[in-house]
């Protein structure tokens, strides 16, 4: 069999691609199917240790594992820890991190960990450590804005700009079957991915 893309996980996405394409209601069967057997099961030993074994939906697990991988940075050459224990770590200094911080860290702005990144306050790639002294949760959004470091002015005038885009939007509607009314939806549903913080 012929496989298609570069890896195994390329060749899965495009089949799974297909086969939502293809069956919708069969997909729709499967993820309900995969809610139901959801489960994290977490127990304490008699040593002390804690103990854990779960299985999540494919989109939470992929989360969880992107998360993981972010607070992993690139294995040094002298690294000892495995990966097991690397990904331990980097899930101690997730949740470290949301019980400390709470929620987003940015001024003003109270998102829950739900809706968090976790933010390295110097970057691994500029020798920051991954340790909790040097991160922070931040929502996706200010997440965002602060990698292509915008600062809270900006941020206000961007929040304005989109604002008043939002309010000529509704005051202007026009025919739900009209170009102009798909175009307008699809610059409001911009605003709304900009606004939905």
């Amino acid at each position: 069999m012929e496989i298609v893309g570069g890896s195994f996980e390329e060749t899965k996405r495009t089949v799974d691609y297909w086969r939502h394409r293809v069956d919708p209601a069969g997909m729709r069967l499967e993820l309900e199917e995969q809610l139901r057997r959801r489960r994290f099961e977490v127990s304490r030993r008699a040593n002390g240790m804690v103990w854990g074994e779960f299985e999540l939906p494919s989109l939470a697990g992929e989360t969880l594992l992107v998360a993981l991988d972010a607070l992993m940075p690139p294995r040094a050459p002298d690294e000892a820890r495995s990966t097991s224990q690397r990904r331990t770590d980097a899930l101690e200094d997730l949740g470290r991190s949301s019980a400390r911080d709470r929620h987003c860290t940015w001024p003003g702005c109270t998102r829950s960990p739900r809706w968090c990144d976790v933010h390295h306050l110097v970057s691994w790639a500029d020798d920051g450590e991954t340790e909790i002294t040097n991160l922070c949760l931040l929502c996706r959004y200010r997440h965002t804005l602060t990698h292509l470091e915008i600062n809270p002015d900006e941020e206000a005038r961007l929040l304005e700009r989109n604002r008043q885009e939002i309010l000529y939007l509704g005051a202007h509607r026009t025919s739900p079957f009209s170009r102009e009314h798909r175009d307008i939806e699809r610059c409001s549903l911009r605003s709304t991915l900009i606004l939905d913080f």
